[in-house]
């Protein structure tokens, strides 16, 4: 099907190159976009796409019911010839299959550390901080609680309440995540952080 996608690559080459990013940077965030009943799409091929989401367990992932685009090749040469039906039964099995991994991934992040740049107040509550990790992941943090200037801080204090600040909107700030939800980390904010001083500060947590 990649072929008849036009697409340059193999999947034994796609899931080479996964492997591959992940021995280097063991901590990245992977998405990408699937699309369900592409034109003569067969019962086997649609199987090596739920496959595909399973062997990888993406941490976000587009996913759509096949439409056919004008001025395309698929357009122009091909016939949309999968029932709108079978093109909902699969996209609903992808969903499925993503969600399900993408659960496993939220929970696998308890206990780890993340960089979290605060980018606003919850809408759900006024008493949290929300924000993004830099693998793109939505945390929320109690904006109550105070932090250290710095990981050398915390550590030099060993965690005394002394000299804490509180965080703002725009900080960088590390924190542990404390629970996990499908789309949400929970996290306890431990002190601000530049990037590289995250980066040195993780080492030491390992």
């Amino acid at each position: 099907m990649l072929f008849r996608m036009r697409r340059n690559h193999t999947r034994e080459a796609y899931l080479e190159l996964v492997d591959n990013i992940r021995a280097k940077i063991p901590n990245i965030a992977l998405s990408s976009d699937f699309i369900a009943g592409f034109c003569d799409e067969t019962d086997e091929e649609f199987a090596d796409t739920l496959s595909l989401l399973e062997i990888v367990k993406y941490d976000l992932a587009y996913l759509f019911a096949y439409s056919l685009r004008e001025r395309t090749h698929a357009h122009r040469r091909m016939e949309d010839n999968v029932p709108e039906d079978v093109k909902q039964e699969r996209l609903r099995a992808m969903i499925d299959v993503f969600k399900k991994n993408q659960l496993l991934k939220q929970m696998d992040e308890v206990g780890k550390y993340h960089l979290m740049l605060i980018d606003g107040v919850s809408k759900r509550s006024d008493t949290q901080f929300t924000g993004l990790t830099d693998t793109n992941k939505r945390v929320v943090i109690d904006n109550s609680l105070k932090v250290h200037e710095s990981w050398k801080d915390y550590t030099s204090s060993a965690g005394s309440s002394l000299d804490l600040t509180s965080p703002s909107v725009g900080d960088f700030v590390k924190v542990k995540i404390e629970d996990a939800s499908q789309n949400t980390l929970f996290g306890t904010p431990i002190c601000k952080s530049s990037i590289s001083d995250f980066e040195v500060s993780t080492k030491d947590c390992l």
